[in-house]
């Protein structure tokens, strides 16, 4: 994240964890009513495929000079 947008950047990830999960959890309950247990493992099987293909296909968005350390992270959080 940009200096000075880490809280937004991280309200952002929990956002998408919260409404993934939300949404995830909706359609396995649905599955699970309507076509059994092993709907839910194939579904949750394709959404780990899902994510992993996504990420692998964003990554190559991420120039080198977007990338930061994990340490480069408290930078923002620290006063200088």
């Amino acid at each position: 994240a940009p200096a000075g947008t880490l809280t937004e950047a991280f309200a952002w990830l929990l956002a998408a964890v919260s409404i993934g999960t939300t949404a995830g959890s909706a359609v396995a309950g649905g599955l699970a009513q309507g076509a059994g247990p092993g709907a839910v493992f194939t579904f949750a099987a394709g959404a780990g495929v899902l994510a992993v293909l996504v990420t692998a296909v964003g990554s190559h968005t991420l120039g080198a000079a977007g990338r930061r350390t994990p340490a480069m992270l408290f930078d923002d959080c620290v006063p200088s």
